[in-house]
């Protein structure tokens, strides 16, 4: 049951795919990164899911270890676009948490496993990246915001990245089967739902790369 009603929750994501559509034809290139995110993150989503009602595990769960990587990739790309001072060094951080994410995976743990390590890393790094674009465009625009569909954007990046290392570092340390990780893992759909609808939210507002969404 808690399976199917994870599948329907996660068809707000739909909202959000469609908007990613419809918003393609401004071409806005800060953003391509994170629109190639969200339809890659409904793709494997909906996998996942039916993988998991099929009792097809191990598969859900190598599914899940590659969006992991593949997501994080595709998120610390959209923050580079979109932060004026750049980040530094991006290939290097990128090329340091593929191995990170290689040895979690496939030395210390097998990719058919729920492996820890890599997504509270990847989360971590999430997490600082987008205080740092939040600092560099505060900077720029002395506290004028006037790009919001980025902090929306930013914002529910943080607000999931901070659930999830929570979830996962009570995984790492516990045991999966205890009722505080099975209540945590319960609201993971939810959490998704909040987050989609940031980013639905956001395409909402996205007309022009300075449009305010008072003025929307």
């Amino acid at each position: 049951m808690s399976n199917i009603f994870a599948l329907l929750l996660s068809q707000v994501e739909l909202i959000t795919i469609i908007l990613v559509f419809v918003k393609w034809k401004f071409q806005y290139k800060d953003f391509f990164y994170f629109k190639i995110y969200v339809l890659y993150g409904y793709l494997a989503d909906q996998i996942g899911h039916i993988l998991l009602l099929n009792s097809r595990n191990k598969l859900a769960i190598i599914d899940y270890n590659l969006y992991v990587l593949i997501s994080t990739i595709l998120i610390v790309l959209y923050l580079k676009a979109i932060n004026i001072g750049k980040l530094v060094k991006t290939g290097l951080i990128l090329f340091s948490y593929s191995i990170i994410w290689v040895i979690d995976n496939f030395i210390l743990n097998d990719v058919t496993t729920t492996n820890s390590i890599c997504r509270i890393t990847a989360h971590i790094l999430i997490v600082l990246l987008s205080f740092n674009t939040i600092k560099q465009r505060i900077e720029l625009y002395n506290f004028n915001i006037k790009n919001e569909p980025v902090f929306i954007i930013v914002i529910g990046l943080i607000f999931n990245s901070i659930y999830k290392i929570i979830y996962e570092i009570i995984y790492l340390i516990g045991n999966e089967n205890n009722e505080l990780n099975m209540a945590i893992s319960f609201l993971i759909p939810i959490i998704n739902f909040i987050l989609y609808s940031f980013y639905t939210y956001a395409l909402l507002c996205l007309k022009r790369p300075t449009k305010l969404i008072s003025h929307f």
